[in-house]
C-alpha cells in the first residue's frame, strides 16, 4: 500500500498521535485496533516496562500510536512477506512481486504475534 499524507480516519499527519476514537489507532499492547479494545480510554502508560503476557484480569492501558503514512501492519506484513490478492471470493496468498499483491494482515493475527516492546508483529515460531 503506499504512504498516506493524513490518517484517513482522524486527519493526523505522518508523525502525530491519533486522536480519540480514531479507528485507526492501535492497542500499543495487543498491536489490534485501539477502539475495540476495553481499555483504550486509558492511554497515559507506555507499555515497555509491563509484562509481556497479557492477563485479561487485569486491565492494560493501551499507549498512543502515531500515524505513520502506512495503515498498521503493512510494514510488518511486507517484512514478514505476508501478501495477497482478493479472488472475487476470498483472500489468496501469493508471492510479492505479484502484480496485485497487498499486504496480508489476516496471518499476522494467525502467524505472527505482537511485540509490545519493539511495537511490532513478529514471527510466532
Amino acid at each position: 500500500m503506499s504512504e498516506q499524507r493524513d490518517c484517513p480516519d482522524c486527519g493526523v499527519t505522518n508523525g502525530q498521535q491519533h486522536t480519540d476514537g480514531c479507528d485507526v489507532a492501535r492497542c500499543l499492547w495487543t498491536g489490534m485496533q485501539r477502539l475495540s479494545c476495553d481499555y483504550w480510554l486509558d492511554y497515559t502508560d507506555e507499555p515497555e516496562n509491563a509484562p509481556l503476557v497479557i492477563n485479561p484480569d487485569d486491565p492494560h492501558r493501551c499507549g498512543r500510536d502515531t500515524w505513520t503514512g502506512r495503515w498498521p501492519g503493512d510494514e510488518d506484513a511486507a517484512r514478514l512477506g505476508f501478501w495477497c490478492i482478493w479472488s472475487g471470493h476470498g483472500w489468496v496468498r501469493v508471492e510479492a512481486d505479484h502484480p496485485d499483491a497487498t499486504e496480508d494482515l489476516n496471518r499476522l493475527v494467525i502467524e505472527a504475534l505482537w511485540d509490545r516492546r519493539a511495537r511490532r508483529w513478529e514471527p510466532a515460531s
